[in-house]
């Protein structure tokens, strides 16, 4: 059976996520700081719950390990934050960069990152954007979210990764 791990699966994403995974019948592991909403704990019987910092690298190796798929879903800023205060953004930088690390030392299937097309390219010229489109981050957190899609770029080159963003 395939298992998933969600980064941040108690989140709203995150835990829509979940969702499809265990109608779709697969295993499925959460990396998560809080445990998921009471509403969701009777369907989730089946869901391995790692309580844990997306930041703690052994955590997060230990989390990846055993997983086919891993959704990165954790966050810590939002663009408003991010603005107010730009420095929590690295810590988004700094997960990506240990869940990228343990994905491919586990050798992962795929990572699959949600990026930010409504912040990394800015106010659209038309509609729809094309993803050709040039990048105009307009905060910290699109930067990072460049930055993250940039570093699995190089993880596919370097390391075989393969990843959808």
């Amino acid at each position: 059976m395939v298992r998933s791990l969600v980064v941040g699966g108690s989140g709203f994403l995150g835990s829509h996520v979940v969702n499809l995974l265990l109608a779709q019948g697969q295993e499925v592991r959460v990396l998560d700081l809080r445990p998921p909403a009471a509403d969701l704990a009777p369907t989730w019987r089946d869901v391995e719950f790692v309580r844990g910092d997306m930041l703690a690298a052994q955590t997060v190796e230990d989390a990846v390990r055993g997983c086919a798929y891993v959704f990165h879903y954790g966050t810590t800023t939002i663009p408003k934050t991010s603005v107010a205060d730009p420095e929590l953004d690295s810590q988004n930088l700094m997960a990506a960069l240990r869940l990228i690390r343990a994905s491919v030392s586990a050798r992962v299937e795929k990572l699959i990152f949600p990026s930010s097309g409504g912040t990394v390219y800015g106010r659209p010229a038309r509609l729809p954007i094309p993803e050709d489109a040039p990048l105009r981050p307009g905060s910290p957190y699109a930067v990072t979210k460049i930055a993250i899609e940039q570093q699995l770029e190089v993880a596919r080159r370097l390391h075989g990764l393969d990843y959808a963003v």
